[in-house]
């Protein structure tokens, strides 16, 4: 039978971690990978393209709102103009 102590389970998590971690070091900081980290953070600063449909996107977005808020203002004019009624 064999016994593991909770000191080999503390190295074994350790050894793990340590393994995770320069894993990860090593993945942030190889060259080729720079090149990409490089443009992910330019992308921010770049300007749209035309073309790329955000500009659509947004004009879709801001009429769906115009739309839904003109229904609401219909609806509520109705519903006081019915209480009104009474």
């Amino acid at each position: 039978m064999i016994v593991i102590s909770i000191d080999i389970i503390r190295a074994i998590l350790t050894l793990l971690t340590m393994i995770a971690f320069f894993g990860i070091c090593w993945h942030i900081f190889v060259r080729h990978s720079a090149k990409d980290f490089d443009e992910a953070a330019a992308s921010p600063l770049e300007d749209n393209q035309p073309g790329d449909g955000l500009e659509q996107k947004t004009m879709q977005i801001n009429s769906s709102l115009i739309s839904t808020t003109q229904e609401d203002t219909a609806r509520k004019n109705h519903q006081q103009a019915s209480i009104n009624q009474l």
